[in-house]
């Protein structure tokens, strides 16, 4: 992953995250997906029926990958929307159990097309709030006092694009900006205007050793204040194995879901889960705003997938070069050359 911050920062490219979309997202997808897609074949030999699921970043690509190579049936599960739905709750003080959303998109760009606060029109409601308190109302002093407070989702993106397209997205600021070519530019201090913090691998690096600290001190008996999961993996599993059945945002093939976009490309979106499966609920066409802004990453998101089963760099290299974070062509084919270098031992 340092390679994947590192080599693009070089040539003028800044990633909040690096593992989704961007130079990052394509490295990491080529990484990534092949090994995914031997594990899919391995259940293919062994447990042909079960499901994969994955929790796994680059999501869309790997998922994408394993439905496109394997006959695996495979959910993504990400907690994004599920953050974004206690940050409405808090905005408006109410319990989080009051609003309901209807979600469509790709992971961490999913619009969350309507939502409502105890029966009210949720939409509604937070044009209110920002009519009195702007998007940036939750920016204030950015810094960085743990490594911890990279995470910190201030909204200032979510809100300037709710104003701007109508949209309001449903992930975290430091996901969403690197889905956009204006958010991450030295204009912005590389997004630290709207409240972002790069990441780096240092963080991750110290993030993990602390970790590590709090599962030491679990195995050896030290107490610790527990809390339920926000993740949704084990409800899914709990779901598809005879459990209660539950509603869930996953990551699948489209099947009509959402109307406009490619069938069987991986979509991300609210259905229903049980022994018999997973149904998604349908949201008919995408309204034109979030389709502007969706579909481009959709089909560079085909384009790393064939390039991380085939080994061909064309692909790669086009879905590099339309990349909004890209805005240098002169520094396209040398930059994907030295990812794809560093990534020799990993790539197909």
């Amino acid at each position: 992953m340092r390679n994947d911050l590192e080599i693009p920062e070089r040539y003028g490219v800044y990633q909040s995250v690096g593992d989704t979309v961007g130079p990052g997202g394509l490295a990491r997808g080529l990484r990534h997906i092949p090994f995914a897609v031997q594990v899919a074949r391995e259940m293919e030999k062994r447990c042909p029926n079960a499901w994969m699921l994955n929790v796994t970043n680059p999501m869309t690509t790997i998922c994408r990958g394993i439905t496109r190579a394997t006959g695996i049936r495979t959910i993504g599960l990400c907690h994004e929307v599920t953050d974004v739905r206690d940050h409405l709750a808090s905005l408006f003080n109410v319990p989080v159990e009051t609003i309901t959303l209807e979600v469509a998109g790709i992971n961490h760009l999913p619009a969350i097309l309507h939502f409502d606060v105890d029966g009210r029109d949720g939409m509604g409601m937070l044009r209110g709030w920002l009519r009195e308190h702007g998007p940036f109302a939750n920016v204030g002093q950015v810094e960085l006092n743990t490594v911890f407070d990279v995470f910190i989702d201030r909204l200032a993106v979510k809100m300037t694009l709710f104003e701007q397209l109508g949209v309001l997205f449903g992930a975290g600021d430091r996901h969403v900006a690197e889905f956009f070519p204006n958010f991450l530019t030295e204009a912005t201090e590389h997004g630290r205007r709207y409240g972002i913090l790069l990441t780096n691998v240092n963080q991750r690096e110290e993030m993990a050793r602390l970790r590590r600290i709090q599962i030491e001190h679990f195995v050896n008996g030290v107490p610790e204040n527990l809390r339920h999961s926000k993740e949704q993996l084990a409800p899914v599993m709990a779901a598809l194995a005879g459990g209660p059945p539950g509603r869930f945002i996953v990551d699948v093939p489209n099947r009509g879901q959402i109307d406009n976009l490619p069938r069987d490309a991986v979509v991300e979106c609210i259905a229903d889960v049980d022994t018999l499966g997973v149904r998604p609920l349908a949201v008919g066409p995408l309204p034109h705003p979030v389709y502007a802004v969706i579909a481009p990453h959709v089909a560079r998101q085909e384009l790393i997938v064939e390039s991380a089963l085939t080994g061909r760099r064309e692909p790669a290299l086009a879905a590099l070069a339309t990349d909004p974070l890209v805005r240098d062509p002169t520094t396209v084919e040398p930059m994907l050359d030295e990812l794809l270098a560093a990534n020799a031992e990993y790539v197909k």
